[in-house]
Parts: C-alpha cells; sequence; structure tokens
C-alpha cells in the first residue's frame, strides 16, 4: 500500500509540474506579441478579433471584463490600428447574443456600424479563433481581451496558420482575477490537448470573407 501511495504521490506532482510548466510557457511564448493594457499598440491589421463574454454579472451589475474590452476595442478603431471589428461571442439561444450585445455598444462608443463583423458562433476561443480564419478568411489579425486570456488565443491562431498579436483591456480588481486566471491555467492545457486531438470548432459553415472598406 505504501508503494502504491508513494507512486501516487509521484503521478501527482508530475502531472501538477506539467501544467504550470505549459502555462509558463504560454507566457514566455507569446507575451512579446502582447501590448498591455493602457498602452497604446505598435501593431496594425485590418481586422481586430474582439473576443466575447457576458456583459452582466449573474448577480447584478456590468462585467468589467466586457466593458473593458468593448472600451479597449473603440479605442483600436478609433486610433485607426485595424478597418474593422469582428465581434465573436455567444448565441446559443434567442434570449442571449453576445455579438450583438458587443455591436450596440460599440457603437454608443462611435464604431461605425458597417466597421463590425458580427460572428454568432464563437462558443468558445477555439470556435472564434478557428471561424476567424476559416469562414472569414482572415490570415492576420488582432486579438482583444484581457491578458491572462491572450495567450491562448494567440496560440490557438498559430495552430491554424495565422499571425495574430493580442491587444490586452484592462483587468477588474485582483480578486476577480485570480479566480480566472486559476482557470485559465487549465484553460491553456486543454487548448493543447485540443490541438493534439484536432478538435474543431462547433459550426464552421460557408465561407464569409469579410470585405474591407
Amino acid at each position: 500500500m505504501k508503494t502504491i501511495a508513494l507512486w501516487g504521490i509521484r503521478l501527482t506532482t508530475v502531472a501538477l509540474l506539467t501544467v504550470l510548466f505549459i502555462d509558463g510557457w504560454f507566457e514566455w511564448r507569446y507575451q512579446p506579441a502582447i501590448t498591455s493594457s493602457g498602452q497604446p499598440t505598435p501593431f496594425t491589421s485590418d481586422v481586430a478579433l474582439v473576443l466575447g463574454t457576458s456583459k452582466f454579472l449573474v448577480g447584478g451589475g456590468i462585467n468589467q471584463y466586457y466593458q473593458n474590452r468593448i472600451n479597449r476595442a473603440a479605442e483600436l478603431y478609433q486610433s485607426g490600428r485595424v478597418k474593422i471589428l469582428l465581434v465573436s461571442g455567444d448565441n446559443g439561444t434567442l434570449a442571449y447574443n453576445e455579438p450583438v450585445q458587443m455591436q450596440r455598444d460599440l457603437m454608443r462608443l462611435g464604431v461605425p456600424e458597417s466597421a463590425i463583423v458580427l460572428d454568432y458562433a464563437g462558443f468558445r476561443t477555439l470556435d472564434s479563433v478557428q471561424r476567424a480564419h476559416k469562414v472569414f478568411g482572415l490570415d492576420h489579425m488582432l486579438v482583444v481581451s484581457q491578458p491572462f486570456h491572450l495567450p491562448r488565443a494567440l496560440f490557438l491562431a498559430e495552430q491554424v496558420g495565422m499571425q495574430a498579436q493580442g491587444v490586452a483591456a484592462a483587468e477588474p480588481h485582483w480578486w476577480w482575477n485570480a479566480r480566472v486566471r486559476l482557470r485559465e491555467v487549465l484553460a491553456r492545457n486543454v487548448a493543447i490537448l485540443d490541438t493534439l486531438m484536432g478538435r474543431q470548432a462547433k459550426f464552421v459553415g460557408p465561407a464569409e470573407p469579410i470585405e474591407l472598406p
């Protein structure tokens, strides 16, 4: 029994170290391609992919992850760094439509409707990134999200042959970010598994290349 317990501890230790190593590798590999929040980005592209999330918290109030992404995306467009914002999110039910909500809020910030393209099937980051390439015809893009999220998005873009740089939106207070950062450690490891397994977006559909102004 002691031998079995010892092997269990060893295997658990190896698994934990592997998970942490992969997380650290994501940071090392992709941070040079990410502009920090609050800093003007040196990157340009025709299109920026804005990764969706819910606007409202479960207990009420505005989700600051959402609001900060919208603010950063609008700033990116208004500074002339991109021509089109591709907003990608969940539209799993008639009552829940992240892309339309993102479009409305971007327009309130002065982004014209003609500069916003909606992706209704961005159920996961993997879906959003793959569809940007396979459906909307992008080979290069900027990606807007929080710093913890961007390395995974850039990794997934690289796996489909895209060139991508990240533009970070501000993060909420640390007590919110600590929880999602812990979840991201696991999500990065899942991204590796998804790649090894060749997992594809839930819905791909016909090509809809983005027409640039």
